[in-house]
């Protein structure tokens, strides 16, 4: 019941962030609550095998290594479990054994790796690909050994990271030692390994809450020995540890296949908008079709929000080409535009003077930086202030309403924005180039074109990172070409735009929307799943 409730559906949640994950996730939580596979009476039960655990802690020597012992006594029960099952701790399934480093600085402490006493840290479980684990980078060397506190371990230990960071689990293949950075558990009885495991996998939100410390956190000895752990009738633990290898094995395979699925629909999307907004040849040289397969199939090329962004480029694009329109009574006559430059359009292109960081005060003029222009849009809720002398120079770097910035250095360099309000005394960075129109009308339509990649985007993009540092002088804005339709045409094509962009905002909100409410359904029907009785 519980499988069919949630792969109906799969369908309609696979789309959810994470959602391949999170059935990970599912799927542990299935196998350690005892609802992955059924109970059977010939098994015996976990309190049988508790009793053949105790005897075989008592003759274990790595109980005596172990950080702590626990009991199974007053377990909290963090959920239910089968009748047939047991909480008790992971002290009562194995010893938890630390580990330790010899001095770093004396290389006759470590030898190469196979050739030494096997030793791994954290950062050899990162690297490592698989559940099992023989060596690390480097093995401890006999001198090594005896330099640390360190444990040879035996074939079969579950390694748990407890720091650096948390949560790392392998099984060794044969015996092994580890640095400090472990919590390992050594099971009183062999058939143990594989499900203890998979509950520290599926407990390891739960043992990192757990850990504690300031400069790094770290789980103690004491709170893995305490935890409340889940125990199976051992025949049990081995089916349980089968289906969820094959489980597993179908969350990859269905993880290939939406990655697979992905990337053809990245690629043909990206490979439709590419010809739509070409323009080689003049003309609409994207095609018609070309469009027809965008525009009538968006819903299966455009499933994410950030795949908007792509469409808003097309747009733009389109636009500074005379593009937008297809129907012969509205499509614009491109062979009417004037080909022209920044440098003819303005009256002054410049920047912001250096050492005004010296004049910083909490109030007075306004200082644009670079912080404050986003693409395509100015940020004013963080603004510097500064408190110019009367000798200083200002005039040149003022802003006025209808200017157009540029970020010329520094993160965000090509961002440009309008200033499309009156701020009153304002000054631009060193950071910041400044644009003044001679004709202030054109402004928005100059703007179009510095966000548009087909146009003084794309060749203030080449420009800054081309080659060096990402970065543009004033040169590199003068000499920017800018395709000029007339006034009218500009207002006419711009208002087009503003129409597309708000359908764009609509398409994102309604994207967002859809997968807020696929992640919120798959999350309602792995709780369903994970409340249902078996």
């Amino acid at each position: 019941m519980i499988g069919k409730l949630l792969w109906e559906e799969f369908d309609r949640v696979a789309e959810a962030p994470d959602a391949i994950e999170q059935l990970r996730r599912f799927v542990l939580d299935l196998a350690v609550r005892g609802k992955l596979v059924e109970q059977r009476p010939e098994e015996g039960t976990a309190k049988e095998l508790l009793e053949r655990l105790k005897d075989a802690a008592a003759v274990s020597k790595y109980r005596r290594a172990s950080r702590a012992n626990g009991r199974s006594s007053d377990v909290a029960a963090p959920f239910p479990i089968p009748h047939t099952w047991e909480w008790c701790t992971v002290a009562n399934v194995g010893a938890i054994v630390g580990g330790g480093t010899p001095p770093t600085s004396d290389p006759l402490n470590f030898a190469p790796s196979g050739t030494g006493i096997a030793w791994v840290t954290p950062a050899d479980l990162g690297s490592h690909a698989g559940p099992i684990i023989s060596h690390g980078a480097r093995d401890l060397s006999a001198i090594g050994m005896s330099k640390c506190a360190a444990t040879v371990m035996p074939k079969g230990t579950v390694l748990f990271s407890s720091r650096a960071p948390i949560g790392y689990v392998a099984i060794s293949s044969g015996p092994i030692t580890t640095n400090q950075g472990f919590r390992s558990v050594v099971p009183y009885l062999n058939g143990m390994s594989q499900y203890i495991a998979l509950f520290l996998r599926a407990f390891r939100e739960t043992i990192e809450a757990k850990a504690s410390g300031t400069t790094f956190r770290e789980v103690s000895g004491k709170v893995m020995t305490t935890l409340p752990f889940p125990l199976p009738p051992l025949d049990e633990q081995e089916r349980i540890t089968t289906k969820v290898a094959e489980l597993m094995r179908l969350c990859d395979s269905l993880e290939s296949a939406r990655s697979s699925r992905e990337s053809i629909r990245d690629t043909l999307r990206a490979a439709c908008l590419r010809r739509v907004r070409s323009n080689a040849g003049g003309g609409m040289a994207g095609d018609d079709e070309t469009l027809d397969i965008v525009t009538n199939h968006y819903e299966k090329l455009i499933t994410d929000p950030n795949h908007v962004g792509d469409l808003r480029e097309m747009i733009r694009d389109l636009a500074v080409q005379g593009r937008l329109w297809r129907d012969p009574e509205n499509r614009v006559d491109i062979s009417n535009w004037e080909s022209t430059n920044i440098r003819e359009l303005t009256s002054i292109v410049t920047s912001g003077s250096r050492g005004w960081s010296d004049y910083y005060a909490s109030s007075g003029a306004k200082f644009i930086r670079a912080q404050n222009v986003r693409f395509g849009r100015l940020l004013l809720d963080k603004l510097a202030f500064v408190d110019i002398p009367p000798q200083a120079e200002g005039s040149r770097t003022r802003l006025d309403r209808h200017d157009i910035v540029v970020v010329i250095t520094g993160a965000g360099v090509t961002n440009p924005a309008l200033v499309d309000l009156d701020l009153g005394e304002a000054y631009v960075s060193q950071h910041i180039g400044l644009i003044k129109l001679k004709n202030k009308e054109f402004a928005p339509w100059v703007l179009l074109c510095l966000m548009a990649p087909a146009s003084a985007r794309g060749q203030l993009m080449a420009r800054a990172y081309g080659a060096g540092k990402p970065g543009l002088n004033l040169t590199n804005i003068r000499t920017l070409d800018i395709p000029l339709p007339s006034l009218p045409e500009q207002r006419r094509i711009l208002e087009r735009v503003n129409q597309l962009m708000g359908v764009c905002d609509a398409l994102e909100r309604d994207l967002r929307s859809a997968r807020n409410s696929r992640l919120l359904l798959l999350r309602s029907l792995l709780r369903r799943a994970l409340d249902a009785p078996r």
